[in-house]
């Protein structure tokens, strides 16, 4: 399920809420995940030999990984995210890409504990969450 969020509509005050991003730093690529509802950040560059689309798909297995471990009783879970690539290759039937199918299981697992809604935040937006990541 993808919906599209806005700066002035964005309706994700139930359940987790997770914003994700991969971008280019000092260091190289990095991953951001930022979970204000749990008040949770974190950030990690993935070396000079990364892409920015390998930390954006980086990003969604650690958002993952953190709902894991977060053990709270919300069902429902929203990772927003601003990479239409990303988006496209998770939903690709068939993929070549052993990190694109790593982050297709993890996000098919997380759905038999939770109810997961993907929301593309574009990055002009300015929504909060999106700004902190």
């Amino acid at each position: 399920m993808q919906s599209q969020c806005s700066a002035h509509h964005i309706s994700l005050q139930l359940g987790l809420v997770w914003f994700t991003d991969g971008s280019w730093t000092a260091e190289g690529p990095g991953a951001e995940v930022y979970g204000p509802s749990v008040d949770r950040r974190l950030s990690t560059s993935l070396g000079k030999h990364a892409t920015v689309f390998q930390a954006e798909l980086y990003a969604k297995l650690a958002c993952v990984h953190e709902t894991e471990t977060q053990d709270r009783p919300e069902k429902y879970v929203s990772i927003c995210y601003d990479s239409q690539a990303a988006l496209k290759a998770l939903q690709a039937a068939k993929t070549k890409s052993p990190l694109v199918r790593q982050c297709q299981q993890v996000l098919t697992d997380i759905c038999t504990l939770h109810t997961v809604g993907l929301h593309r935040v574009p990055g002009r937006a300015r929504v909060r969450g999106n700004e902190i990541c």
